[in-house]
């Protein structure tokens, strides 16, 4: 099975078709198959001389007569140096010259075990297949990332993603070359390479978040009525559906909270919730909890669960995506309790005693159900 594959990327990558993926699967497959490691490289470094050399040229023919000489001693049966041309040929022979060089490759590389059949049929049905599968499709072609605990991913622009536990995000097959757009379920964290040319668009539930290069978190779970976006570097621009032809601009250090529901509006200025339609959005300063010297927006991208002086019925849905577990409440007092904590790796016993301390309740836990009770004793 290895093998196959190992065709199939070989394959792709000699054709100039290998995505980011396929390239990063090849070379840890090579690291699994380390025989084919050295033969793998001969062949492929055979193919860019053949590619790239500039005829003529001195550096080029010493090169070429050198990797000769290796090709002749790996595979003494399949590629004679007295058969092969002295130099490196001219882009017109070398055209003429690419099918009896693919049927030598071929048959090298199925004496060495890296092919089993001929290469060059091989290499011409799998452009034909990638072809016939992107011109057989009326939208582009989408690639997508998606974990159930948090992994950082680094996309074809550079921009690096973390994405949260839970989380997935789905972007063009050719991202970073003529748009950059990313649709985001559940929460990431991106440090977007500067692009002014080609912008780069998160799309979150009825929020686009467009940047040009920049650090922020973005919290979009289906199951939460809001998107919450944190800036921590540069700047980013917002837009929403229900608000056509508004834009919000966010700077460092800001984070804000836009409600996809019916909600009430409180506050004042830049603070104030905005109410159009059933959206609402509030923009506060982020804070550091002084404790850890965390950020409680992006702890999770230290594998730490903090909140500072975050009322309960806030927290409860972190805690709940955090321990996998979901909690249920009565106790409307406790809703409105603000606690401030730092769990690493507590489970959820511990941290639900931990909030004992600051307010006194009980709880049970059964399976994945947490249920809370207010304390009779208060």
């Amino acid at each position: 099975m290895d093998s196959d594959r190992l065709r199939q990327l070989l394959a792709a990558k000699w054709l100039g078709e290998a995505t980011e993926d396929e390239l990063e699967e090849l070379e840890q497959l090579l690291k699994l198959l380390p025989e084919e490691q050295e033969k793998e490289q001969l062949l492929d470094t055979f193919f860019q001389q053949r590619q790239t050399a500039v005829p003529g040229s001195p550096k080029a023919k010493a090169a070429w007569q050198k990797h000769l000489e290796n090709m002749n001693k790996e595979f003494p049966d399949d590629f004679a140096a007295g058969d092969m041309p002295s130099e490196v040929p001219a882009p017109e022979e070398r055209r003429r010259a690419r099918l009896f060089t693919w049927k030598r490759l071929a048959i090298a590389a199925s004496v060495t075990g890296i092919l089993c059949f001929t290469l060059i049929k091989y290499l011409s049905k799998e452009q034909d297949r990638r072809r016939r599968e992107l011109g057989s499709r009326s939208s582009p072609v989408n690639r997508s990332l998606s974990s159930r605990t948090s992994i950082k991913k680094i996309l074809p622009d550079g921009t690096i993603v973390w994405l949260n536990g839970k989380s997935s995000i789905e972007y063009n097959d050719s991202f970073g070359r003529t748009k950059r757009d990313i649709t985001l379920t559940g929460e990431a964290f991106f440090d977007v390479t500067h692009n002014a040319a080609v912008p780069l668009t998160v799309h979150a539930k009825t929020v686009n978040i467009t940047v040009k290069g920049t650090a922020f978190n973005v919290k979009a779970y289906p199951e939460d009525s809001k998107v919450e976006a944190s800036l921590i570097r540069g700047s980013i621009e917002l837009a929403m559906k229900k608000m056509p032809g508004k834009k919000i601009l966010l700077h460092p250090n800001e984070k804000i909270t836009i409600t996809t529901g019916e909600t009430t509006s409180a506050g004042n200025d830049r603070n104030a919730g905005r109410r159009s339609g059933d959206q609402l959005y509030r923009i506060k300063e982020l804070k550091t909890e002084p404790q850890s010297n965390l950020i409680p927006e992006i702890s999770w991208m230290e594998h730490k669960l903090v909140f500072d002086s975050e009322r309960f019925a806030d927290i409860i849905p972190r805690m709940e995506k955090w321990y996998d577990i979901t909690i249920w409440t009565s106790d409307t007092d406790l809703l409105e309790q603000r606690f401030s904590a730092v769990f690493e790796k507590e489970t959820i016993d511990e941290a639900l005693a931990a909030l004992q301390f600051t307010y006194k309740f009980n709880f049970e836990v059964k399976d994945k159900q947490v249920f809370i009770n207010k304390n009779k004793t208060m």
